[in-house]
């Protein structure tokens, strides 16, 4: 049970950000070794109860276990990428723009060959020596880049030019920051 809660816990951060390690490579790793979780759940399904619970607990966990072969390889593959790079070339760190508590993060996102470039902004502080915490804030997609105006010390604007046919027109729009504990200024 308490696997199957950190594994669920770990895939809403996943979907919702909320705490991220400083380097990407630990981030990459921290993902792939989530996807384990299914299995070894899998392996203590099949290991005890009676035959017909065993059957059950296969139906339920073997997709989720196929669901997180293919994502826990995939995220294998970018933690060489970053090796071999040095960079995260899926979620580039464009600028980092300094507020009283933390900073704003502003990511280029890059899902590959089938999709468009995307912004993603970001406040983020740090909680701990080395672990964030992350709030999404903006984004844009299609988006190549977007230029930010501290308006006062809790309001952001965000303005990204159009993106070729994908995106005609300009975006622009204000966003008010909610306070956000953290453990230092950084």
């Amino acid at each position: 049970m308490v696997l199957a809660a950190l594994y669920a816990l770990g895939m809403l951060n996943y979907w919702v950000p909320t705490l991220r390690f400083t380097a990407p490579l630990a981030n990459a790793l921290t993902f792939s070794a989530l996807q384990l979780i299914p299995f070894i759940l899998l392996v203590f399904a099949l290991a005890a109860g009676p035959w017909w619970a065993r059957i059950l607990w296969c139906i339920l966990l073997v997709p989720l276990a196929a669901f997180a072969g293919i994502v826990g390889s995939c995220g294998a593959l970018q933690s060489t990428a970053i090796v071999a790079d040095g960079v995260d070339a899926s979620f580039e760190r464009l600028d980092v723009v300094p507020l009283p508590a933390g900073h704003l993060a502003i990511y280029r996102t890059n899902g590959g060959a089938t999709t468009s470039f995307g912004i993603s902004v970001r406040q983020e502080c740090r909680l701990l020596p080395g672990l964030l915490r992350v709030r999404q804030i903006w984004g844009a997609y299609p988006a190549y880049e977007v230029r930010t105006q501290i308006l006062a010390p809790d309001r952001i604007q965000f303005s990204s030019p159009a993106y070729g046919d994908r995106r005609p027109g300009e975006i622009v729009e204000e966003v008010d920051l909610k306070p956000m504990w953290c453990s230092a200024a950084g």
